[in-house]
């Protein structure tokens, strides 16, 4: 294959759309099964394996040792570990996993400049690249069976064919320190290039091309192909998400999507409910491909523990990796787990404006939940006529609105519930929400009359 040319095939167009939300929610933290890993063990990667199990790779620290191991979990946990052989400590870390034709797992390590071998009952075999400080980066598997990985240290892109044991390499730009990588149904291969702000796509047989974002501060890394036919990346250099949204050889246009976060996105994966979902800090996002956002949340286990890796488990769930609290005991354990979306819920802001007629505005917030899904349902004002009788139904309405929104709810209150409020000028009232599916959620708030 060629050496890849930069800008001359495709004409690249820039559009940037910052999709309509709330600001960044206040921390909540998701659901799910979580399964530790064994002591001192750290998964920095995660695919799911030919054996429809979830597979998972990283470090093990113990005292006075560390060692590098691919591991296993089935659906419900069970775990098992395969250790590499040992090595210095400056050679550890396994940066990326992809599963293979032929029962196998490849896996990266860029610090032993390797590429490793896996099968179903844990036989591990490595190859040391030919070129020193090639840091192998990111691997994915190709329609054909090949694999394609980028080289971060030597600006390169591998392509390996296994049943040859065949490698050729690739040269990127200089400085590209490329990154992520994926493979489109078409055969086309992806990569992003950080160091450049730009990004390469390539195909076996016609070589490829590299192109630069067209937006300042783009640092891309994560990069997945979407069902829609457009590539999705990620952007470390600040709250964007892009999308290739052609992936013609003639034109392309490159959106920068805002995703209203409070720093850069990294991990990306395509997957439950036909969403992408991204992380941000140690918070996991989701977004529709027709662009609705949900909020973001933490691990079920806190806000302080890192998201190390994503992907979409066989049964329709994301799974993640997490690791450690930054300056934590690393002889902790990490976990891997299922990961669900806080669920969908609705509040009340504890303000209305004043009562207009017999109307009063409320606003509610819609969160949890996944990008797309709404918050249906019915709200309901409670309040006392009299002195001291029971509550009493003032007004109420129906609710569909989509996670990650505010609304401005219009409420109609009974004749005599408006005739109290304009005489007395305030009346304590009862908010209730009940969503489909049972959530239910109430607030007390005070309603004012204009003047």
């Amino acid at each position: 294959m060629s050496d890849l040319s930069r800008g001359a095939a495709l004409i690249v167009l820039a559009a940037i759309l910052c999709l309509v939300g709330t600001r960044p929610a206040s921390a909540a933290s998701g659901r799910g099964a979580e399964f530790p890993l064994g002591p001192g063990m750290h998964a920095d990667a995660l695919t799911v394996g030919p054996d429809g199990n979830i597979w998972f790779a990283g470090t093990k620290y113990g005292p006075g040792s560390a060692v590098d191991v691919v591991g296993r979990s089935t659906l419900d946990g069970q775990i098992a570990e395969f250790a590499l052989p040992g090595r210095g400590e400056a050679e550890l870390g396994i940066s990326s996993i992809t599963a293979a034709p032929g029962g196998y797992l490849y896996f990266t390590e860029p610090n032993a400049n390797r590429l490793g071998r896996i099968d179903m009952s844990g036989e591990i075999s490595e190859e040391v690249l030919p070129k020193p400080g090639s840091r192998p980066r990111a691997i994915v598997a190709a329609p054909d069976g090949t694999l394609w990985f980028t080289e971060e240290g030597g600006d390169r892109l591998g392509h390996f064919i296994p049943n040859f044991g065949l490698l050729r390499e690739s040269q990127l730009s200089p400085g590209a320190r490329p990154t992520g990588i994926a493979a489109r149904a078409d055969g086309t291969i992806w990569v992003a290039e950080p160091g450049l702000g730009g990004y390469a796509m390539a195909t076996a047989a016609a070589g490829g091309s590299e192109f630069g974002i067209p937006f300042p501060n783009a640092a891309p890394n994560a990069v997945v192909p979407g069902p829609e036919g457009h590539v999705w990346f990620t952007e470390e250099g600040g709250p964007w998400l892009g999308q290739v949204t052609s992936a013609a050889r003639t034109a392309s246009q490159y959106q920068r999507l805002g995703v209203q976060t409070e720093g850069g996105t990294r991990l990306l994966a395509f997957g439950p409910g036909g969403d992408f979902w991204y992380t941000t800090g140690n918070r996991i996002g989701s977004i529709s491909p027709d662009l609705w956002l949900a909020d973001t949340a933490c691990l079920p286990a806190g806000c302080d523990l890192p998201v190390t890796a994503l992907a979409a488990g066989p049964e329709g769930n994301l799974w993640y990796a997490g690791g450690v609290k930054e300056g934590g005991d690393r002889f902790a354990r990490g976990a891997i787990g299922r990961f669900l979306p806080p669920r969908v819920n609705a509040t009340v802001n504890r303000s209305a404006k004043p009562l207009a007629g017999r109307r009063i505005k409320l606003a509610i917030s819609c969160h949890g939940g996944v990008a797309g899904e709404f918050c249906r349902g019915r709200l309901r004002v409670f309040g006392r006529l009299g002195g001291g009788g029971k509550p009493v139904l003032l007004g109420s309405r129906g609710l569909v609105f989509r996670v990650h929104s505010n609304r401005k709810v219009g409420i109609t209150l009974s004749r005599p519930a408006a005739a109290l409020l304009r005489r007395q000028g305030r009346l304590p009232v009862r908010i209730a929400i009940s969503l489909d599916g049972g959530r239910r959620t109430s607030s007390r708030l005070v309603l004012r009359a204009e003047g």
